[in-house]
């Protein structure tokens, strides 16, 4: 791919837009995110299957794109995604490249439809839209690829320090030598993905990469190591979710109506400075998030929220993740020693 060599601030809108072809297929649940391989014949190209979901409650029927890094515009994703297509009644999706076409990094988004369903609840989603990052390193391990609402914050948050000169962006040495504004992204990813996880985390560890951790059940979970994981994930996802849905009430009690997805960009806007004070990176107001809004954070017992849409709680998200399996068709049994808590 031939990337920007002038780094701009990702701000000002310009239109550029790179397509590159591929192959949809019908989603199915479990597989790996990555593989090569030709088909039957003997001119087939070899290509490349990525898979996984989005998950704040695992998406049934929700669209999904594939948008091509695009640093020319605010998002970093190009004018049009490079593939598209839908998770399947088991919240799972498939889609093939041919490996001649590949070029990542992409930005996958999954985006609610009427027809969108979160098999935890069995109700339409409380977010409109999630998001994660695609890289080559992601594609070579072959794991399933998750989207949930903390990818999408430091994604989100990633974007906004590409060019940052704070740290701990300005003490990365891998940020510092990156020389396009690819490098910069990517090497801004994980430190995003260390920020949200200890000011929205709930507790999450370093062995918990947000990026690469399922977020549910699935064939990879194989082990009670990789399953504690995956909960401690899922209950900070379902933490986080069960905040936002406070803080909306919140506000929507003071200065007008807004959506959960409203309140997500509004921290993620607000934590592209370091923290969460109700300000931006360029040091504006953040009116979505007043100070009696923003301690909602701070004062809630993670634990005994109600998760959005159901009469359980965040206590019981091992007994959840149990349960949805039948939803999702994962073939992983928990393990009875799997116990997590969320931390305020």
């Amino acid at each position: 791919m031939q990337e920007d060599k002038t780094p701009k601030r990702p701000r000002a809108l310009w239109k550029l837009s790179a397509l590159s072809m591929a192959i949809l297929l019908s989603a199915c649940g479990g597989g790996g995110g990555g593989g090569g391989g030709g088909g039957g014949g003997g001119t087939s190209e070899p290509t490349t299957t990525i898979s996984g979901g989005g998950v704040k409650g695992p998406l049934a029927n929700a669209n999904v794109a594939f948008y091509t890094f695009d640093p020319t515009f605010v998002d970093f994703q190009s004018a049009t995604p490079t593939a598209t297509g839908t998770t399947d009644a088991k919240a799972a999706f498939q889609v093939q490249f041919k490996d001649a076409d590949l070029d990542p990094p992409y930005i996958l988004v999954f985006t609610k439809t009427d027809s969108t369903v979160d098999l935890m609840t069995n109700k339409p989603p409380i977010l409109s839209q999630m998001k994660t990052v695609v890289t080559q390193e992601m594609l070579d391990s072959g794991i399933n690829i998750y989207a949930t609402p903390l990818t999408s914050m430091a994604v989100d948050v990633a974007i906004e320090n590409t060019l940052s000169d704070r740290a701990p962006y300005s003490s990365s040495n891998e940020y510092n030598n990156a020389t396009t504004t690819e490098g910069r992204f990517l090497a801004a990813l994980p430190i995003a993905a260390e920020e949200v996880k200890s000011t929205l985390g709930f507790g999450l560890d370093d062995k918990v990469d947000i990026y690469n951790t399922p977020p549910l059940l699935d064939d990879s979970t194989d082990t009670a190591t990789e399953q504690a994981k995956t909960a401690r994930y899922r209950a900070a996802v379902e933490a986080l979710g069960a905040v936002v849905e406070e803080m909306k009430s919140q506000v929507n009690g003071s200065i007008g109506n807004v959506d959960a997805d409203t309140v997500i960009q509004a921290l993620a806007s607000d934590l592209a400075d370091g923290s969460i004070d109700g300000t931006d990176a360029d040091g504006n107001s953040i009116p979505v998030l007043p100070t009696e809004v923003r301690s909602t954070i701070e004062s809630i017992d993670p634990e005994g929220m109600t998760i959005p849409g159901t009469s359980f709680t965040v206590a019981d998200i091992e007994q959840q993740l149990a349960q949805e399996t039948s939803a999702t068709g994962a073939s992983t049994t928990l393990d009875s020693s799997v116990t997590v808590t969320a931390q305020p």
